[in-house]
Parts: structure tokens; sequence; C-alpha cells
């Protein structure tokens, strides 16, 4: 079954070193499972994703979650922030460009464990997100998300 995501992030927050641009990427997940990981978009504040992707949808999710990371000079990835929409809000946002504000993921209420992705594969099976605490990151902090079936 194939999805496709637009999706743009705008006026990310600077990175703390010198160079201040990052290397972001997004994943996409249903519930606590990772079904699709973004390639990396290098040295920007606004970076652009918009690629197909494939993975069963199971009738019995609830939430539909996007995730922005930063992988740094020393290949870490920190978590920037997240998007979470209900699977009963998903229609109203069906073909149209919608803005969301990015939710602070706090590490130590959120533990996330996720498998090394080999070169060749966008998806990783297995992932798990734990527990869950937002606080806002602030209205300059945003995903724009166009979801199609």
């Amino acid at each position: 079954m194939a999805r496709q995501m637009n999706g743009e992030a705008k006026n990310l927050p600077t990175y703390p070193g010198p160079n201040k641009m990052r290397d972001c990427y997004c994943t996409v997940n249903l519930d606590q499972e990772e079904v699709f990981r973004t390639k990396i978009v290098e040295k920007s504040l606004c970076p652009f994703y918009g690629e197909d992707f494939y993975c069963e949808i199971p009738r019995s999710f609830r939430h539909l979650s996007f995730y922005i990371f930063d992988r740094d000079v020393f290949r870490r990835d920190s978590i920037i922030g997240k998007v979470a929409i209900r699977k009963e809000d998903l229609q109203k946002y069906h073909n149209r460009d919608t803005w969301f504000q990015l939710q602070h993921v706090d590490a130590d209420s959120e533990v996330q464990v996720r498998p090394p992705l080999p070169t060749s594969s966008a998806r990783a099976l297995g992932t798990k997100v734990l527990g869950g605490h937002r606080r806002s990151l602030g209205m300059e902090h945003s995903l724009c998300l166009r979801l199609k079936k």
C-alpha cells in the first residue's frame, strides 16, 4: 500500500555549534512503530521532504506521528520535535497543506529504541516509543504536511 508524504519543516531551532545549520530527517510512526524514515536533508533549518513510501496500515492504529531528528557530525541523532495526529482526525487533513506546531519531546519521559537501518532500506521495524510528555516548542517551529492516499 503506497502512501505519499509531502512534508516541510520551517524555522527549526539553530544547532548550538558554529555552523548553526541542521542535517534533518523525519520518521513516520503508526502508534509506536516506525514505518518510514526520509532521507537526510543536509544543512537546512527549513527541510523539505517529498517521498513515497510503502507500508501496511493496520486498521487498529490510534496515532500517526511525525518526528523530526537532527544528525550531528558524530552521527548521533537528537530529536527536535514531533507532530501526532489522531486517526479520527486524519480525514480533515486529507489532500490539504496543513501547518502543525512541533511539540517538544522530553527525552526523560519518551524512550526511543530504534534498530539501525540498512543503507538500502528506509523502513525500520520494531521501533518503540514509550510514555510521552509534550510541551510547545513555540509557533515558529512547525511542520507542514500534505497527506494523500
